[in-house]
């Protein structure tokens, strides 16, 4: 059971992974077949009482993505598949997967920034305006920040380390 576990889940993480850092994009037939396939091991693993696990998990998928979607920090396909990914591993493992993906989004998001001339003077902007919002009362300074295009990464570039991660350090059994 751990091998085919183990085996399907780094299937469809690792096509989820390739789909998003080359088109940028994570397809509906991957994370429609990544959900189903979640409930079925849970109905073949644990019957019929395997469906709330799976059903939880993906509820906790959805509820922990959506306001990342809502703010625009996310896109659909990752709201999808982290519900996919829900109904495989249940909701605290659902949890812990986006904590660590989030943690190592952060990580690697200063990296990006930090990669290329125009995100490098982004970030020292971004850290000007900090000091001289925690200085001064006068807020006419914000106003030209929102209408910069904002800079995005594939979120599968932290979900999959996310993912090793989670299952290092809580093999699930």
């Amino acid at each position: 059971m751990s091998a085919l576990y183990w085996l399907s889940f780094g299937v469809f993480w690792s096509i989820a992974l390739w789909t998003d850092m080359k088109y940028r994009k994570i397809p509906n037939w991957l994370t429609g077949a990544f959900a189903v396939s979640g409930l079925l091991m849970h109905v073949v693993l644990f019957s019929w009482e395997g469906i709330p696990a799976a059903a939880s998990g993906m509820l906790i998928g959805l509820a922990i993505t959506l306001p990342f979607y809502l703010c625009r920090a996310v896109g659909a396909g990752d709201v999808k598949l982290f519900m996919a990914a829900g109904a495989w591993t249940g909701a605290w493992y659902a949890l812990l997967l986006w904590c660590y993906t989030i943690l190592l989004a952060g990580c690697i998001g200063i990296i990006w920034l930090l990669w290329e001339e125009r995100r490098s003077r982004r970030l020292r902007e971004c850290g000007m305006r900090l000091l001289l919002l925690a200085g001064t009362r006068d807020r006419t300074w914000l106003y030209g920040w929102s209408r910069r295009p904002p800079v995005k990464m594939p979120l599968m570039l932290a979900a999959a380390p996310g993912a090793v991660l989670l299952f290092w350090l809580h093999p699930i059994s």
